[in-house]
């Protein structure tokens, strides 16, 4: 039987979940568990899904004015491919829109064609002015592609 999937704000209990979640999909590059408590803290947007088992997923953005980012979309491997990420993405944009948001930015690896196309498919371009991946975004050799949706 398939567990039913909760989209909903994080709590402080989850933290814990989402930083061992952020370390399975990012590795290396995960945020380390201070920054994800400094985040959740400081009012930063934290969407998660529940599966009655754990956290299978999660965002992270923020809002300022009239810009918003989302800095995090950490979809579970055995959950993937059946469109949580888009879901997930949709609730997190919506909340951003209640944040009276107009513009929402992301960055993505440039080899990672699939969230590429999901971000396209949601209506984000590449941010006007840039010319393909910006280089050493995230430091050396960390290029990423700049992308923007406009609400």
């Amino acid at each position: 039987m398939e567990s039913r999937l909760l989209f909903r704000t994080a709590t402080e209990e989850d933290l814990p979940h989402i930083a061992q979640l952020d370390r399975e999909v990012f590795a290396d590059v995960a945020y380390p568990f201070f920054v994800l408590r400094q985040l959740f803290d400081a009012g930063f947007t934290l969407v998660v899904v529940d599966d009655s088992e754990r956290i299978c997923a999660y965002a992270l953005a923020v809002g300022s004015g009239d810009r918003g980012w989302i800095l995090a979309l950490a979809v579970a491997p055995r959950r993937r491919g059946a469109g949580l990420g888009r879901e997930l993405m949709r609730e997190t944009l919506c909340h951003l829109r209640s944040l009276r948001v107009r513009e929402v930015l992301l960055s993505v690896e440039p080899a990672n064609a699939s969230a590429i196309s999901l971000y396209r498919s949601l209506g984000f371009a590449e941010k006007e002015g840039t010319a393909g991946p910006t280089r050493n975004y995230f430091g050396p050799g960390e290029d990423r592609l700049i992308m923007s949706l406009t609400l």
